[in-house]
């Protein structure tokens, strides 16, 4: 459904302008929409950690000649 309102109410003009989605929905309503988006995100990031593992990858860190004539 699709509630209309008046632009210009003192001129009595006859120019619609449609109201945003979201005006009549209940409160109750949109709290539960955000907790099922914030929920989504979370499984989605732990569902991607769990399906896409980490690559290894190769360290290499120089050692100074001082270090390797301490032993």
């Amino acid at each position: 459904m699709v509630f209309y309102r008046k632009a210009f109410p003192k001129q009595g003009l006859a120019a619609r302008v449609p109201l945003p989605v979201g005006v009549g929905m209940p409160d109750t309503i949109k709290f539960l929409l955000v907790l099922m988006v914030l929920g989504g995100a979370i499984y989605g990031g732990v569902w991607a950690l769990a399906h896409f593992p980490p690559e290894q990858a190769e360290i290499v860190k120089p050692l100074s000649s001082e270090k390797l004539r301490a032993k």
